[in-house]
């Protein structure tokens, strides 16, 4: 994006200029987005249909927010293994076919990290 904002016209080897690389890398960005709402919902369906829904937040109780709580911080925090990102380590080791999902968690009673 820099390159394009810069009016930078120069062909790379594959003959495109730097406004047709990112039209091209744009229209793939959507169409994944697209594969990905579409897995998704049918995802969500399959899940659906075995009685296992998906819900908000609010749709749950006092009684479940709090077992919901509880269960978090006794079975799945301990288990979690933490990647740092910071300016000297600006992207954390990923290992090969490893699942990873990048969150920022924050306390909600105190709002300080975890």
């Amino acid at each position: 994006a820099g390159q394009v904002r810069e009016g930078i016209a120069l062909k790379s080897p594959d003959g495109r200029t730097p406004e047709q690389q990112l039209e091209q890398l744009l229209r793939e960005v959507e169409r994944l987005q697209e594969d990905q709402q579409k897995s998704l919902s049918a995802l969500m369906a399959l899940l659906n249909k075995e009685g296992i829904e998906s819900i908000t937040r609010d749709a749950l109780t006092k009684d479940e927010k709090t077992w919901l709580e509880e269960h978090f911080q006794e079975q799945v925090f301990p288990v979690l293994t933490p990647l740092s990102i910071d300016p000297a380590h600006p992207f954390p080791f990923i290992p090969n076919l490893g699942f990873s999902i990048a969150l920022q968690l924050r306390h909600r009673k105190n709002g300080e990290e975890m």
